[in-house]
């Protein structure tokens, strides 16, 4: 399998996966919705009730259907007949209520954005469903539905424009980061390949010595040009651990000559934990006569190597000695650091993004079920983002993305986890200690925002608003909820500032 088969083959399982879960919610949610029908247009209430009904069924249906096939054709076809048969349905609710005044356009919206939002497909996929939504929008419109107030018509198109057009330049550079990162997953597995085979071939060749030590010695000529020639460092210990063959890589690398090598012992040349770390690792390979395999990162150069450490048999099957292959792994391990720090991280900020922060919250979520012990979760959202954007322009709007993050990240312990888990939506997770309260914690973030700002000589002025959730390991809950929650508790502060300074 090639690169471009990779990646297009876990494309096409994220694909299934993802409309598989998207249906089985948005059958819910149309559901759910139900309950603002009966407050916003109770005279068709039970005839938008058998809509959703029979909406929800057929993304049952899609759900159950796109789980159990595995062609990728018919899954994207079921994506279309789900998304035309929910916008029908949406837009037979807008003819029937108000028409081009009515504000169930709204659901249109929201059904496009879970589209171009979660569905991981390519942008034609996402334009084709934006144009299949907006279609079926404008076209009866235009059709059935006489427009009398332009404004409101223009209006709620431009916004449906817009949120579109948003969503899917995002989902472009998302779609374009997801692609990056599957092509490292390949080009990191193939160097593990790579690497998996090369130790084990030199470990076949070495397994094949398995003589007493002077049969090593006296062929040791023989084999000497092949272990020269490699790159990896390869050496031979006896049950005293001292060295009986080094090849001109390992001397190469610790400077010294084969003359001062030979017959002196593992721990002359390195720390007694290094020590300590080897004579266990090579003491397995005496006792169970079994090769091994350890990862190590060198003490005298910070380097990662893979460590393969095989038995050397007599002609009586005795070990009499370990062979040791250090292959240096150090540009691999780079590979992982990042590969994982692109997936958990960040990129403006250096916190942990939306991913990290989840996948870390749920050991601290079980570490307080552990120990019984409650935790507070604080939901932080940047106060006038946009109108720092308009007004100073996007690059100034990520100083102040870079800004509340450093704050927070001064002003919580390196041990909480800190995390941006959206434009302008920062979590910490613990905060605070089992003394403090929500007014302490809350406090104690402002005097820090106020004292950021006393130094800062920008036009504006740093602001956050707050909410702060509490985790009963009596009553325990998912994050998503937890967020949820601090989220509303965040709106409602936010709402009594907007107020406040209306009454002023």
């Amino acid at each position: 399998m090639n690169k471009n088969e990779f990646i297009q083959k876990n494309l096409d399982q994220l694909f299934q996966i993802w409309l598989t879960k998207i249906a089985f919610i948005g059958s819910i949610l149309f559901l759910l919705v139900s309950v603002l029908d009966y407050v916003s247009a109770r005279e068709h209430y039970f005839q938008f009730l058998t809509y959703r009904i029979i909406i929800a069924s057929v993304l049952l249906t899609s759900s159950f259907l796109t789980k159990k096939t595995a062609n990728k054709y018919l899954h994207h076809l079921y994506a279309y007949v789900v998304i035309a048969a929910s916008a029908a349905v949406i837009e037979a609710m807008v003819l029937q209520l108000n028409g081009h005044t009515s504000t169930y356009y709204v659901g249109l919206i929201l059904l496009g954005i879970c589209i171009l939002g979660f569905i991981p497909a390519s942008i034609y996929f996402h334009v084709s469903v934006a144009l299949l939504i907006y279609s079926v929008y404008l076209f009866p419109i235009l059709i059935y539905d006489k427009i009398e107030d332009f404004r409101t018509f223009f209006t709620s198109n431009f916004f449906i424009l817009v949120i579109f057009l948003t969503a899917l330049v995002l989902r472009f550079f998302s779609h374009r980061g997801l692609i990056n990162e599957l092509g490292l997953q390949y080009d990191l597995k193939k160097e593990q390949d790579q690497t998996a085979q090369v130790v084990e071939s030199l470990k076949i060749e070495i397994a094949e010595r398995k003589r007493t030590v002077e049969d090593l010695k006296i062929s040791e000529q023989k084999y000497r040009s092949l272990v020269d020639s490699t790159e990896d460092s390869i050496y031979l210990v006896d049950r005293n651990y001292r060295y009986l063959f080094v090849n001109k890589d390992h001397l190469a690398r610790i400077s010294l000559s084969e003359d001062q090598y030979i017959g002196r012992s593992y721990s002359e040349f390195h720390s007694p934990d290094e020590t300590e770390w080897f004579i266990n690792a090579a003491g397995k390979v005496f006792e169970t006569d079994q090769s091994v395999r350890h990862e190590h990162k060198s003490m005298r150069d910070g380097r990662y190597f893979l460590l393969s450490l095989s038995p050397v048999k007599n002609e009586d099957g005795k070990t009499i000695a370990v062979t040791v292959v250090s292959k240096n792994i150090s540009e691999l391990k780079k590979m992982q650091e990042e590969l994982r720090e692109l997936s958990l991280t960040d990129e403006l900020t250096g916190l942990y993004n939306r991913r990290g922060c989840f996948t870390l919250a749920e050991h601290v979520l079980k570490m307080a079920d552990r120990s019984k012990k409650g935790i507070y979760m604080l939901y932080a959202d940047l106060d006038n983002l946009k109108t720092i954007n308009d007004t100073y322009g996007h690059a100034e709007g990520d100083s102040a993305v870079i800004e509340a993050a450093d704050l927070l990240k001064n002003n919580y312990r390196e041990s909480d986890i800190i995390a941006r888990i959206g434009g302008d939506e920062f979590v910490v997770i613990p905060v605070g200690s089992a003394e403090d309260t929500v007014e302490i914690i809350k406090a104690r973030l402002q005097k820090a925002l106020d004292i950021h700002n006393e130094k800062s000589n920008r036009n504006y002025r740093l602001s956050m608003s707050v909410g702060i959730a509490y985790y009963d390991p009596a009553q325990p809950c998912s994050m998503n909820d937890l967020i949820s929650r601090a989220d509303k508790l965040m709106y409602n502060q936010k709402k009594d500032r907007q107020n406040s300074s209306g009454n002023k």
